[in-house]
This record gives C-alpha cells, sequence and structure tokens, in this order.
C-alpha cells in the first residue's frame, strides 16, 4: 500500500520539525505532505529544510482547508493525518497501518485505556463524554471522536458532507468525517495510542466543544 501523511500547521515552528523526523523515521516509505496553513513564524521554513514536500499559502484558511489541500496532492491509495504540535505519536503509525489490513478508516485513539496521560481532566471529559454520545449515535463503539491521528482510504477524501452542514472547525469536522464513513458503511476500527503533552495551548473549550461535536454527529448522521 502507498502511504501519504498529511501535516496541517499553523504556527507550530516550535515541534513541526520533531514530527516530521519522528513521522519520517516511523514510516519511512510514506510520502509526507506538510500543509502550511498561512502561518506567520517559521513554520515553513523550518518544514521545508526537511526536505518533504510543503505546501503553503496565506491567509490562514483553517485546519480543514489544509486537509482537503493535502488529499489533493497525496499520491497514496491510503492516507494518514496527525497533528503538528508533537502531541500525537507518529510511532504508532505502523499499529495503525497493521490495522488497515480488515479496516476502511482507523483511528488512533488517546482514550480507549481510560484518561490519556497529559490531558487536563476536563479535557479528557470533553471527549469521553462526547465520544459516548456518539458512539449510540452511530451505533458504533467509538472512544476517540476527535482524533487528529488517522489512516484512511483515499476514497473516503470524497465524502459527501453538504455544504450547508460543513463544519468550520477542525474537530467538528474529525467528528463528522468519522461519523459520515460509518453511515456510508466503511469499517471503522480504532488502535490505542499514548499522547504527549502538546505544544503550546489547545483550543478545546469544555462545554461549548462538546456541543458542537454532539451537533457535528447528527447532521453527519441524518442530513
Amino acid at each position: 500500500m502507498d502511504i501519504s501523511i498529511i501535516i496541517p500547521a499553523y504556527n507550530e515552528q516550535n515541534s513541526i520539525k520533531e514530527v516530521i523526523n519522528r513521522t519520517k523515521k516511523a514510516v519511512p516509505s510514506a510520502e509526507i505532505i506538510v500543509v502550511d496553513d498561512g502561518s506567520t513564524d517559521e513554520t515553513y521554513k523550518r518544514a521545508k529544510k526537511t526536505g518533504v514536500k510543503v505546501i503553503s499559502y496565506k491567509p490562514n484558511k483553517g485546519k480543514i482547508f489544509a486537509l482537503k489541500t493535502g488529499y489533493e496532492h497525496a499520491r497514496g491509495d491510503i492516507i494518514g493525518t496527525i497533528d503538528s504540535d508533537a502531541s500525537y505519536p507518529p510511532e504508532d503509525f505502523p499499529k495503525l497501518l497493521e490495522a488497515m489490513k480488515d479496516a476502511d478508516i482507523v483511528v488512533g485513539s488517546r482514550f480507549m485505556r481510560g484518561f490519556a496521560k497529559g490531558l487536563p481532566w476536563f479535557r479528557n471529559m470533553a471527549n469521553i463524554i462526547g465520544s459516548l454520545v456518539i458512539s449510540i449515535i452511530n451505533l458504533t463503539r467509538i472512544t476517540d471522536s476527535t482524533s487528529g491521528m488517522r489512516l484512511f482510504k483515499k476514497e473516503l477524501t470524497k465524502l459527501k458532507i453538504p455544504k450547508k452542514i460543513e463544519p468550520k472547525g477542525g474537530l467538528e469536522y474529525e467528528v463528522m468525517f468519522t461519523t459520515r464513513a460509518i453511515r456510508d458503511g466503511y469499517k471503522y476500527k480504532e488502535v490505542a495510542i499514548d499522547f504527549e503533552e502538546r505544544h503550546g495551548r489547545s483550543k478545546l473549550k469544555f462545554f461549548r466543544d462538546v456541543w458542537k461535536f454532539l451537533f457535528a454527529a447528527l447532521r453527519a448522521r441524518f442530513l
């Protein structure tokens, strides 16, 4: 299987080189694509120095646009994604790849073994509660609905999400992408991964984002 791993990045100069190098080491055969989403720091320069493919544009257009841009340029028949803040372990990509043998989409779950180390309790609770309700909506056990580390068949990039319900935020998109894939009959699987304290501050807000995740799943499932 040919693999393309997309790393969307916005102002992650302190971690982008580490993420790229660890990903290269974990999956030497993968095409790695960094999508610099209008960064105003040295993210682009530091990514470019690693020798991987880097796509850059301005102004900042958000994670969804960055991911879709990566999809368009990816050559692999398997697409991977990972955040650029060094919180997800690229070393676990081989485990996800192994699980792809009998799945269409594999998600690296931070919560499969319970609370994720490196996350405050309220973020753990937000993700666990949200994932529980999303599991009920999808009739499928989902322990990490917002994980930014996943592998899936390239054909899933063509999932139809109507413009009227397309989310604006990256975390909502990941919830909706997962829900749409399950609804359309693709086989979903999770693999437990470790989680590291991220560089920078999380953008997750407990009450606001739990509700957003739930509405995103409902829209993706029934509209």
